[in-house]
């Protein structure tokens, strides 16, 4: 998985979304419920809001810039599961 892709899914799953505000375009994801491919051991659905994510993904730059304006999503500050080794 992709680390923008994997800084998408943890924004999502923290309950927040990030949208770049130099992207003039998002797209709207309706709310549902879907079975994950590995993590859940009962096999049951999760339940997802609706959320909005920019077609376009997340530069380093534009990362950093984040990192540094919300400390709370330092990657120590971060669950372990949100945050890869390197």
């Amino acid at each position: 998985m992709s680390s923008s892709i994997l800084w998408y899914v943890s924004l999502i799953v923290g309950g927040l979304c990030l949208t770049n505000p130099l992207s003039a375009e998002t797209v709207h994801v309706k709310k549902g419920s879907y079975i994950p491919l590995y993590g859940a051991k009962d096999g049951s659905e999760i339940h997802v809001e609706a959320f909005s994510i920019d077609k376009t993904p997340v530069t380093n730059k534009e990362f950093l810039e984040f990192v540094q304006a919300h400390p709370a999503w330092r990657r120590s500050k971060v669950k372990r599961i949100f945050a890869e080794d390197s």
